[in-house]
C-alpha cells in the first residue's frame, strides 16, 4: 500500500512535470507567446507576484507579533511564519524575474542604482529583507521555543524582528507604491493603492499561515488556540479591505471621468465580473468572514476552509489590481496613432503564462517541503 507521503509526491511531480515544460516554453519563446499587448504590459506574472509577496510580508508580521513583541499565544506557529515569508518572497520575485524581457539583466537594477527610482529602492529593500530572513531562521534553527535560545540570540532576534517588519511592510508598502505613482493609470495613482496593498497582505498572509500549520503542526489545544487568534487577524483586515474597496468605488463612480470608470466598468460588470464577484468578494471576502464572524468559528474543519477561501481570493484581487487599469490605451492618441497587432484591449493568460506560472509555484511548494523537513530535523537533534 502506497503511504500518503509517496502518494503526495508522486502528485506534485505530476504538477511539476508541466510546469518545467512551461518555464522551458517561457525561456525558449520570450515573451511572443504570451497575451500580453501594448496595452496590458503587466500581465498574470505580476498579479502573482505581488499576491505572493503580501503572502510574504503577512507572514513576517505575524512572526513579528511573537519574535518582537513576545506574544506567546502565536509563538506555535512564528518559525513556520518566517518559513512562510521566505519561501513566498522568493517565488515573488521569481514570477517577475520572469516576467523581464531579458531575465539576465535583472542585475542592472543593483549593479547601476538610480536614487530617484523606486524601482531601485525597491529592489535593494529586497535583498534586505531576504537576508533579515534567512539570519532569523539561522537564530531559530534546532529551537522549538524562544525559551531554549540564549540570551545574546534572543536579543538579536528580537531587534531582527522589530526592524525586519519595518522592511516587510517597505516591501508590500513600496510594491503597493510602485503601481500608486503611474500617472497615465488613474486606478493606481492613489494614496489609497499601497495601504490596500498591506491590508491585503495580512488578510492573505495570515490565512496562508493558518492553512500551512494546518498541514505541518502538531493539532492540540495551543495550536487551535493560535489559529483562532489568526482568524480574528483575518477577519479584521478582510473588514478593512471591504472600508477600502467601498471608499474607492464610490469615489470614482461620483466623480465620472469616463477613462478612470472605464476600468471599474470593465472590472464589476465586463469581462472581469467573475473574478471579481465570485473570486474576490464571494470565496475571498464572503465565506471566510461568514465563518469568522460567527459560531461557524467553532468548527475545526471550517476554520481552515475559511483560511482557504482567503488564500484563493486574494488571487482575484491582485488580478483585479493589475489588469483591468491597463485595458483601455493610456492616452486616445494612441489608438489611433499607429495600427499594431498587439493593439488589443483585452487579456486572457495564454498556456505558457499558466505553465510557467505552474512551474514556479511547484518550484516553491518543493523548496518549502524540503527547508521546513530540514527545520523539523534539527530541532529533532537539538533534543537528543
Amino acid at each position: 500500500m502506497v503511504s500518503k507521503k509517496r502518494l503526495l509526491a508522486l502528485v506534485l511531480l505530476l504538477l511539476t512535470a508541466p510546469g518545467v515544460y512551461g518555464l522551458i516554453w517561457r525561456f525558449r519563446a520570450g515573451l511572443m507567446d504570451t497575451a500580453l499587448n501594448n496595452y496590458v504590459v503587466w500581465g498574470f506574472w505580476v498579479g502573482l507576484y505581488i499576491y505572493f509577496l503580501g503572502l510574504s510580508a503577512g507572514g513576517f508580521v505575524v512572526s513579528t507579533l511573537v519574535y518582537g513583541f513576545g506574544l506567546r499565544q502565536l509563538e506555535r506557529v512564528g518559525k513556520l511564519a518566517v518559513w512562510q515569508a521566505f519561501v513566498c518572497m522568493v517565488l515573488g520575485l521569481t514570477l517577475v524575474w520572469i516576467d523581464l524581457g531579458h531575465p539576465a539583466r535583472f542585475l542592472y537594477v543593483l549593479a547601476t542604482p538610480n536614487p530617484r527610482s523606486l524601482l531601485s529602492w525597491e529592489a535593494f529593500i529586497y535583498v534586505a529583507y531576504l537576508l533579515i530572513l534567512l539570519l532569523e531562521l539561522g537564530l531559530l534553527a534546532g529551537a522549538r521555543s524562544v525559551e531554549e535560545l540564549s540570551a545574546t540570540r534572543r536579543h538579536m532576534l528580537r531587534w531582527l524582528a522589530l526592524g525586519g517588519v519595518l522592511v516587510a511592510l517597505g516591501v508590500h508598502w513600496g510594491t503597493g507604491a510602485l503601481f500608486a505613482v503611474v500617472k497615465a493609470r488613474p486606478e493606481w495613482n492613489t494614496g489609497i493603492t499601497p495601504v490596500a496593498f498591506v491590508v491585503s497582505a495580512a488578510a492573505s498572509g495570515a490565512g496562508l499561515l493558518m492553512v500551512l500549520a494546518a498541514l505541518c503542526l502538531p493539532h492540540d489545544e495551543t495550536h487551535w488556540q493560535a489559529q483562532r487568534f489568526l482568524a480574528n487577524v483575518v477577519a479584521w483586515a478582510l473588514v478593512a479591505d471591504i472600508v477600502l474597496l467601498v471608499s474607492e468605488a464610490l469615489v470614482v463612480w461620483y466623480g465620472g471621468v469616463e477613462h478612470h470608470v472605464a476600468a471599474y466598468r470593465w472590472l464589476y460588470f465586463g469581462p472581469q465580473w467573475p473574478l471579481t464577484w465570485v473570486l474576490h468578494v464571494g470565496i475571498g471576502i464572503v465565506i471566510p468572514l461568514a465563518i469568522f464572524a460567527t459560531p461557524l468559528r467553532r468548527s475545526h474543519t471550517l476554520l481552515i476552509c475559511g483560511a482557504v477561501a482567503v488564500v484563493l481570493g486574494t488571487v482575484g484581487y491582485r488580478m483585479n489590481i493589475v489588469i483591468p487599469a491597463q485595458i483601455d490605451a493610456p492616452f486616445r492618441e494612441m489608438v489611433t496613432a499607429f495600427a499594431h497587432a498587439r493593439n488589443v484591449n483585452s487579456y486572457f493568460p495564454q498556456p505558457m503564462e499558466w505553465l510557467s506560472s505552474l512551474g514556479v509555484v511547484m518550484g516553491g511548494v518543493w523548496l518549502f517541503w524540503a527547508g521546513w523537513h530540514g527545520l523539523v530535523r534539527l530541532e529533532a537533534q537539538a533534543r537528543r
